[in-house]
């Protein structure tokens, strides 16, 4: 395979999936069966660093480890002298924020719960298992075959894994996509990762029904000041078919205070309480014209992803500024 010799003799190139800040996504084929794959190609100067290494490792073991519906199947790592190769599932159906982009409407509340009962699923396998994903975003939610009914997780780059199975407020490595980032990441707090996931997601659900994301500006200390001063507001009319109680359970996912959010099985059962107290749902959503202002409001946040060094010198200086709020 021309450019990717390590895959030379085991696959074929059959296109392009996408690209991210550590390489480019393939789309291959087994030359053994034509089973097709989905290949995350990292260069091998990406991981020219100790932290980025133990990265790459930790990424690898969390996948091979990992055997869930909910989450991307890992088949096989591959390696030579420029690049580093890890064969995935492939998921065809696209992601969440693709989903989004493609309607004229909005999720309805029904649609909504279905997808956050299933990543609720597993979130609470993975919590089990001391593994915390730290980056619950629309563009890491893969719909499988177009079915809201079956979503996995994907893109563990920044996934954190405890080494006794449990959290604690131990994390200082702030990372993320800044949207969807927790308070105390925006002011460089030590944190449980496990919190960090559940605001991820309350972020994702009211994006799933509002069309856009809570905290939105263009200048980034804007939108971190407003994640970590400003409550979620539910004033579009948009909200208005949506329960109070799934109101409710976004709100709470999205308290300030990580320790005052639902774990994920204590979520996982709130919504599946609202999913059977509900006896109708309206099919009504938010009408939002099919013009480029989805993209104003959705933003794709992987456009302004900071990795392991989030913010850099940005967030140090909001850091300090909201500290003394």
């Amino acid at each position: 395979m021309k450019g990717f010799p390590g895959l030379e003799n085991g696959y074929e190139l059959i296109g392009y999936l996408g690209k991210g800040g550590c390489g480019v996504v393939l789309r291959v084929a087994r030359l053994s069966d034509e089973k097709e794959f989905a290949v995350k190609v990292i260069p091998k100067h990406k991981t020219s660093t100790g932290s980025s290494r133990r990265a790459l490792v930790r990424e690898v073991q969390i996948l091979m480890d990992c055997n869930h519906d909910g989450v991307v199947g890992f088949h096989d790592l591959i390696e030579d002298g420029k690049y580093i190769y890890i064969v995935l599932e492939l998921i065809s159906g696209g992601d969440l924020y693709s989903v989004l982009k493609e309607r004229k409407e909005g999720l309805c509340e029904a649609e909504a719960l279905t997808v956050a009962e299933r990543i609720l699923t597993s979130l609470v396998y993975l919590h089990k298992r001391g593994i915390a994903h730290r980056d619950i975003k629309l563009e890491n939610v893969m719909i499988a075959n177009g079915n809201l009914d079956s979503v996995k997780l994907i893109d563990f780059g920044l996934a954190h894994r405890a080494s006794d199975l449990t959290f604690g407020d131990n994390c200082t490595d702030f990372c993320g996509t800044l949207q969807y980032c927790a308070p105390e990441i925006c002011i460089k707090k030590s944190y449980n990762p496990a919190h960090v996931d559940m605001w991820g997601l309350g972020v994702l659900l009211y994006a799933l029904l509002a069309r856009k994301l809570p905290f939105l500006h263009t200048e980034k200390k804007l939108i971190a000041k407003d994640i970590v001063h400003k409550q979620v507001e539910f004033s579009d009319p948009v909200w208005e078919s949506v329960t109070p109680a799934m109101k409710g359970l976004i709100s709470t996912l999205l308290s300030k205070q990580g320790s005052q959010r639902p774990d994920a099985a204590a979520a996982l059962r709130k919504v599946q309480h609202i999913i059977s107290s509900t006896d109708t749902w309206t099919d009504s959503a938010s009408e939002v014209s099919n013009d480029d202002s989805v993209a104003e409001n959705v933003v794709r946040c992987g456009e302004i992803k900071q990795e392991q060094n989030l913010f850099g010198k940005v967030v140090d200086a909001i850091a300090v500024k909201l500290a003394g709020n």
